[in-house]
């Protein structure tokens, strides 16, 4: 069993000791959310969910480090002052998704260590 779903009771794991879901209700949280996504250098081994691509107000996404697998969700690229992605050192797979070539505000993509396919578009040459 994974220990940090014994010390937070708001980490749910299923019988194997993976997280399946993290709840924050009820717990008089206050402030800003963040606009960054960060699971990096954890030991995911799933799919990133489709789902992903409703966070919109997201500006900086790193899932980096993890055995992601699968296709990166396509939308990302769309969101509005998105200015980091890094998917490295994953398990990724197949052509990246082409809504990032119109990620204007992008200023960092690391791609190292996945597996995605075709050639890199040149647009990309200014990050």
């Amino acid at each position: 069993m994974n220990p940090h779903c014994i010390m937070i009771h708001r980490i749910f794991c299923n019988s194997d000791g993976f997280v399946e879901k993290l709840d924050l209700s009820n717990m008089n949280l206050s402030g800003i959310v963040s606009d960054q996504l960060d699971l990096s250098c954890n030991g995911f081994s799933s799919a990133l969910p489709e789902s992903l691509r409703s966070l919109n107000f997201l500006k900086i996404i790193d899932v980096s480090q993890n055995n992601f697998v699968g296709k990166f969700p396509y939308g990302v690229g769309e969101f509005a002052g998105m200015i980091s992605i890094n998917p490295s050192s994953n398990n990724f797979e197949g052509l990246l998704p082409y809504d990032l070539v119109s990620a204007s505000s992008l200023e960092s993509l690391d791609l190292r260590g996945s597996f995605f396919e075709g050639s890199i578009p040149s647009s990309f040459n200014n990050l």
